[in-house]
C-alpha cells in the first residue's frame, strides 16, 4: 500500500465503528473505538465535541433522589425529590425551587405518577401524598374552631365529600391542618391541635354604601384581590366575595351583585267580549302572555282564572304560564251591567313598559276584543324584575375599627396535598387491612398501581387516590407463579401493564372488558430490570438493562404480527465495557430519552466513575454508541419538557447539552481510532504527512496524540484554527426586476468569491507526526481545557512509505 493516500471520511459510529477508505483498490472495514469519550455524531460522517451541562435553579438541601415531569391540563412542572424526604416544585420565574412536602422518613429513592391531574409521590415507607399544583378549592358553608381542640363544627358543611388525609387550609391560619377522621357533614377531626394566634386583633377599614358597611384589612388605592369583611356577633367575619381598590373606591368583585328592582309589566292580555242577556252587560274572555325573560321574550301563555269584578278597583290575579303547551279555550271574567269596558295592556320590551288600550272592536294578536257598554274599566297585571350591577363603595373613616377575628363563620378551603391513606381494606370484614406501601408506581386502567413491599400487587378504585376498599372496586395480586422476589418496577407499554420483579417480567393484558376479572397476568421474561427508573419506551419498543444477561435490550417490541415480541440486545459492541460496572448498585442504572438528538441515554454506575456519571448513548438513527462522562456525582436522570436533566449528590439538577462547559468545569475529551497496520514482518513504515478536516463553524483547539505498534506512551501535538476566509463559489445573477426578467435565464457569469456566497467550510490542517517508524499506529484527539473543542470531518494518512525509501 506504499505510497497511497488513505482517507477516514466517515467516523460515524462513535464507540462502533470506523469506516476507512484509501484512493486505490482498497475495502471499507470496520473497527472498534471503544475508547472515546465525550464526542458525537457531526454533520456528513465527522465528529464533534459533546456539549457540556448547566445548573438549574438554586442547590438544594440534600442528594437529588427524582425528577419528574408533571403534568396539568397543557402545563408541565418540574418536581424533584431529595434525600431529606423533601418534594420540591421549580418555579421558572423565580429560578429557584419551592419546598412543597416532606415524608416523615429520609431515603434514598421516591417515584411518582400522574394521576387526575395531579401526581403521586412515595419513598417507599410513609403513606403516599398527592399533590395538585393551584388546587384551593373553597368548600361549602363555614366552620368553627377552638385554640387546642382537634375538632372542627362546620355550618352547612359537606364534610363527607372530603376524605381523610386531605390537607385543609382554613381562613387566617397559616398552617394547614390534615383531616384524621370524618364523623358526618358538620363534624371532622384533623391530626394536630389547632393553634390560634396570639395577637388576634386586627384593624378594619370601613367601606360605605347606603346602609350597608364592609370592611378591608387595607384602604391602600389600586389594591387588587381585597378581602372583604362584615362584622356580624362582636367578630369580623370574611365574605364569600373579594374586590378591589381603585382611588379610595371599593368595587366589589364579579360574583357579586346590586339588587335594583323595576315596577314593569310583563303580560300581553287578549279578551273577547259576549253579552250574556241578563243584567251583566259585558262577558270579556281573554289570554294572559307572560315571557318567562322578558328581555328576551319568550312566547309563553296561560289562561285567566274565572272571576267576577265588582267595580273599577276590582283586580284578577291571573296565574303565569311556564310553557306555550298550557293555551287552551279561555274561561270567561263577567263585569257588572254600567261598567265603561276600557282595557289598558302592557307588555315589556329592553325592561321598560308599554301600554296597549283595545277599545271596542279591537283585533289583535292572540284574541280580540269586542264590547257594547258605557262603563269604565282598567285592568292591569304587574310583577317586578331585577338587573344585576357593581356595587360601588366609599371609604368612610368613622367606621374604621380594631376587632377580634373570628374564629366562627370562617371559610376553609382544600389544599394541594392530600396523603392517600393507602391502607387495603376491605368494609365487610375487619381482619383485611394492609398497608399499601412500595416504590414501584404506576397509573393502569384509570387506577393506581403499588408493587407492595410485602409482595403483593395492589390497584385502587377507578380514579380514586383514596379508593382502596376490596369492596368498592379496589384489589390485590398475591400471587405470580411463585416468585416472590421483590418488585423494581411497573412499566406502560401499549395496553400492558409491565411489572418487573427482581429476575422475572410479567405483564397484565386488560381482556376484553377491561375490568378486573378478565385482567391475564402472563409470564414474559427472564430480563428484567432493577428500580422504577430504569426502564424506558421509545419509538415501537421498551428497554431495559438486564443485570442476568449484562445487557440492553428491546424487552418488548411490537412487529407487524405481536405487540410483545423479545428482541435482541442492542449493546453487543460496548458489552466489555460492563463488566467495569458497579454490581452493587443496579438499580441506579437511569436510561432517558433525548428526542432532539434521537438518543436513548443510559446513565449507568462504573467502579471509576462517580455515581452514575457514565452515560452510554445509542444514537437510534445511526446505531452507534457514544460514551459521555460528566464530571458530577450523578444520583438521578430524568426527561422534561423534551430535555434531559441530571441530579448530583451536591443538591443539584443540571440541564445536559448545555453550554459549552460541565457546569463550570473543563469538558474533558478523546477520540481514538483503531490501530492502523500499514507494514508487517520486518518491514517498518513511515508517513510523510497526516492531515485534519476541520469544520470552521465551530471552535477547533485540541492535541492530536500518535502511538505505535501497541505501546501506550505517545508524542502530543497541538492542534488549532482560527475562523478567516475560506474559498467558495458564488452566482451572480446580476439583474433585478420584475418575475419575468428573472426567470428569463439571462445571467452574467459566474465569478469565483472568496467571501460574499458563504463564509464556513472545512479547513484542512497538515502536520508532521513524531516517531514515525511504525508497523501499527493510533491516533487520538483530545482535549482537556475550558476553551477547547473540535468539529473533525475526517482526517486521511499521506504516503505510507517502507522506511528506507527516502522522501
Amino acid at each position: 500500500m506504499a505510497g497511497l493516500t488513505t482517507r477516514y471520511y466517515n467516523l460515524t459510529g462513535g464507540l462502533n465503528r470506523l469506516q476507512g477508505i484509501g484512493t486505490i483498490n482498497q475495502s471499507p472495514k470496520q473497527t472498534d473505538t471503544p475508547q472515546s469519550y465525550n464526542v458525537e455524531l457531526y454533520k456528513l460522517g465527522g465528529i464533534q465535541t459533546m456539549k457540556g451541562n448547566k445548573q438549574v435553579g438554586n442547590t438544594l438541601t440534600a442528594t437529588v433522589t427524582l425528577g419528574h415531569e408533571y403534568t396539568k391540563g397543557s402545563k408541565k412542572y418540574m418536581m424533584v425529590c431529595t434525600a431529606d424526604g423533601k418534594i420540591w416544585q421549580y418555579n421558572k420565574i423565580t429560578q429557584q425551587y419551592e419546598e412543597i412536602f416532606q415524608f416523615h422518613t429520609p431515603t434514598r429513592r421516591h417515584s411518582a405518577v400522574n394521576f387526575n391531574q395531579g401526581v403521586v409521590f412515595t419513598n417507599g415507607v410513609d403513606d403516599l401524598v398527592y399533590y395538585q399544583y393551584g388546587r384551593n378549592e373553597l368548600q361549602d358553608g363555614t366552620i368553627t374552631i377552638e385554640d387546642g381542640s382537634k375538632t372542627i363544627t362546620g355550618t352547612n358543611t359537606t364534610f363527607t365529600k372530603l376524605s381523610p388525609g386531605d390537607y385543609i387550609n382554613i381562613e387566617g391560619l397559616e398552617t394547614p391542618y390534615i383531616i384524621d377522621t370524618i364523623e358526618s357533614d358538620t363534624s371532622m377531626g384533623v391530626t394536630e391541635a389547632i393553634s390560634l394566634p396570639e395577637q388576634q386583633e386586627q384593624q378594619f377599614y370601613g367601606w360605605t354604601y347606603g346602609e350597608t358597611t364592609l370592611y378591608t384589612t387595607t384602604n391602600s388605592n389600586n389594591a387588587g384581590n381585597v378581602d372583604i369583611y362584615k362584622y356580624q356577633n362582636s367578630k369580623m367575619n370574611k365574605q364569600a366575595f373579594t374586590g378591589n381598590i381603585v382611588e379610595g373606591t371599593l368595587q366589589i368583585a364579579s360574583g357579586t351583585e346590586e339588587i335594583v328592582t323595576r315596577t314593569v309589566t310583563d303580560y300581553y292580555c287578549y279578551t273577547i267580549h259576549e253579552d250574556s242577556g241578563y243584567e251583566v252587560v259585558s262577558i270579556i274572555r281573554g289570554y294572559v302572555y307572560l315571557p318567562a325573560n322578558p328581555r328576551l321574550g319568550s312566547n309563553l301563555f296561560t289562561i285567566p282564572t274565572a272571576s267576577t269584578i265588582s267595580g273599577i278597583q276590582s283586580i284578577t290575579n291571573f296565574p303565569q304560564a311556564t310553557t306555550a303547551s298550557e293555551v287552551s279555550e279561555p274561561t270567561s271574567i263577567t263585569f257588572q251591567s254600567g261598567s265603561k269596558a276600557t282595557l289598558t295592556v302592557y307588555s315589556v320590551s329592553g325592561g321598560k313598559a308599554n301600554v296597549f288600550s283595545l277599545n271596542g272592536n279591537t283585533s289583535s294578536r292572540y284574541g280580540s276584543l269586542t264590547y257594547y257598554s258605557s262603563g269604565d274599566l282598567t285592568h292591569t297585571v304587574q310583577e317586578t324584575i331585577s338587573t344585576q350591577t357593581t356595587t360601588v363603595y366609599t371609604r368612610n373613616t368613622s367606621s374604621d375599627t380594631t376587632v377580634i377575628v373570628a374564629t366562627s363563620g370562617l371559610e376553609f378551603y382544600l389544599g394541594p396535598l392530600s396523603l392517600l391513606n393507602a391502607t387495603y381494606i376491605n368494609s365487610d370484614d375487619a381482619s383485611v387491612r394492609e398497608e399499601v406501601r412500595g416504590l414501584s408506581l404506576n397509573t393502569w386502567q384509570g387506577r393506581l398501581f403499588v408493587g407492595g413491599n410485602d409482595g403483593t400487587l395492589y390497584y385502587s378504585e377507578v380514579g380514586l387516590i383514596h379508593g382502596w376498599d376490596l369492596k368498592y372496586g379496589a384489589g390485590a395480586i398475591p400471587m405470580f407463579y411463585n416468585d416472590n422476589s421483590d418488585f423494581a418496577g411497573l412499566g406502560i407499554y401499549g395496553t400492558y401493564l409491565v411489572i418487573h420483579r427482581k429476575d422475572y417480567t410479567y405483564y397484565l393484558e386488560p381482556g376484553v372488558t377491561g375490568d378486573p376479572s378478565s385482567w391475564q397476568l402472563v409470564p414474559f421474561a427472564d430480563i428484567s430490570c432493577d428500580s422504577q427508573q430504569s426502564w424506558l419506551s421509545v419509538g415501537n419498543a421498551y428497554y431495559v438493562y438486564s443485570r442476568l444477561h449484562q445487557g440492553v435490550y428491546p424487552l418488548m417490541r411490537r412487529t407487524i404480527f405481536l405487540n410483545n415480541y423479545l428482541g435482541t440486545e442492542i449493546s453487543q459492541k460496548i458489552t466489555d465495557d460492563f463488566e467495569l460496572l458497579n454490581t452493587s448498585s443496579y438499580d441506579k442504572i437511569f436510561p432517558v430519552y433525548e428526542p432532539l438528538k434521537n438518543y436513548m441515554m443510559f446513565y449507568v454506575p462504573m467502579l471509576q466513575g462517580k455515581g452514575s456519571n457514565y452515560c452510554y448513548c445509542y444514537d437510534t438513527i445511526s446505531k452507534s454508541w457514544w460514551l459521555r462522562i460528566v464530571p458530577q456525582n450523578v444520583s438521578i436522570a430524568f426527561r422534561f419538557d423534551n430535555k434531559v436533566y441530571i441530579g448530583t449528590t451536591d443538591g443539584q439538577v443540571l440541564e445536559e447539552f448545555k453550554g459549552l462547559t460541565f457546569n463550570g468545569e473543563p469538558i474533558e475529551f478523546s477520540y481514538r481510532t483503531p490501530w492502523f497496520t500499514f507494514g508487517d514482518g520486518t518491514n517498518y513504515l513511515s508517513t510523510r504527512e497526516f492531515r485534519v478536516k476541520l469544520d470552521t463553524e465551530m471552535t477547533n483547539h485540541f492535541r492530536v496524540r500518535n502511538r505505535r505498534d501497541g505501546a501506550e506512551s505517545y508524542r502530543t501535538r497541538d492542534v488549532s484554527d482560527n475562523k478567516g476566509p475560506v474559498d467558495s463559489l458564488i452566482w451572480d445573477v446580476g439583474v433585478t426586476g420584475t418575475a419575468e426578467i428573472l426567470n428569463d435565464e439571462t445571467l452574467t457569469d459566474t465569478t469565483w468569491d472568496n467571501f460574499e456566497w458563504v463564509d464556513t467550510g472545512y479547513l484542512v490542517k497538515r502536520f508532521p507526526l513524531p516517531d514515525q517508524f511504525f508497523q501499527s499506529e493510533q491516533i487520538e484527539f483530545y482535549g482537556n481545557g475550558l476553551d477547547d473543542g473540535m468539529a473533525i470531518c475526517g482526517f486521511e494518512f499521506d504516503r505510507a512509505e517502507l522506511e528506507e525509501v527516502p522522501w
